[in-house]
């Protein structure tokens, strides 16, 4: 396994001075932001960018001697209505044609929630059918897809993978593994990605404490995952990715730099023998 950075929390920064400082902390790895969602965190790409721009982009982080082990492209499928659905394809199926041309083989988004007065159970086969979609056009690009449904979402569930998965078949839906997401909704990380190995493509670390919705992100090592434990079902499973570090702590009052989650969290891999 690698040690590997999300980008999200080096936004500030362009995407070479960002690629530079990750390996100057001594990471192998860094995961793009290429978001469509409302965030704090700016992505890195966009469908705004021209697909030269993106080849140069990702040129600058190959070049400061880092793989690209993942990109993200999340978007909020069902916040309105129909026609924010389809603005939700469009961002997602601009990110594929970028991911395939920077040499992109893995991406991830998240299955958002339902809009007020949306049920889920009626939202489901909507969001099936655009999951086939999504699925359908990264397979044209060689390109694998990971679901991740964060706590507050739509089936962040062990369960709920599952079921998506031999829903989807034979397109193939994998799982980006957030152990965070599943000790939120009460379910033993370790457990779940024992369970859950032959979907999981990609794997988060983030660290998590109380159960949704009282719940927080702290930094890591202050929460309640048992990231010894952790590795050793990753490496039981036979995973051999990335271990990308998403800090999201700022979010729930931990307000470090970000310069310091990027040492500070090396340190904590480095500590679980990565």
């Amino acid at each position: 396994m690698r040690p590997g950075y999300y980008s999200t929390m080096l936004s500030h920064l362009p995407l070479p001075e960002a690629a530079a400082a990750v390996a100057g902390a001594g990471y192998t790895d860094l995961a793009i932001n290429g978001d469509g969602i409302p965030s704090k965190f700016p992505p890195h790409m966009s469908p705004e960018m021209s697909i030269a721009q993106c080849r140069d982009l990702a040129a600058a982080v190959r070049g400061a001697g880092l793989a690209i082990p993942a990109m993200s492209i999340n978007f909020y499928f069902f916040v309105k209505d129909e026609a924010e659905r389809q603005r939700g394809l469009s961002h997602v199926n601009a990110m594929l044609d970028r991911a395939a041309a920077i040499g992109v083989d893995y991406v991830h988004l998240c299955s958002g929630r339902p809009a007020p007065g949306q049920d889920e159970t009626a939202t489901l086969p909507v969001f099936i059918d655009t999951m086939r979609s999504v699925l359908a056009k990264a397979g044209e690009n060689g390109i694998r897809v990971g679901l991740e449904s964060c706590a507050p979402h739509m089936y962040p569930q062990t369960e709920r993978y599952l079921e998506l998965a031999d829903a989807l078949a034979p397109l193939e839906l994998g799982v980006n593994f957030d152990p965070s997401h599943f000790l939120a909704i009460g379910e033993d990380p370790v457990a779940a990605v024992r369970r859950l190995a032959p979907l999981v493509r990609h794997v988060h670390i983030k660290d998590a404490k109380g159960r949704y919705p009282d719940f927080s992100f702290p930094p890591l090592g202050e929460g309640e995952i048992d990231f010894p434990k952790l590795i050793e079902a990753l490496r039981d499973i036979g995973y051999t990715g990335a271990l990308t570090i998403e800090y999201e702590a700022n979010y729930f009052g931990w307000n470090l730099e970000p310069m310091d989650v990027l040492t500070g969290s090396r340190a904590f891999l480095r500590d679980l023998g990565i």
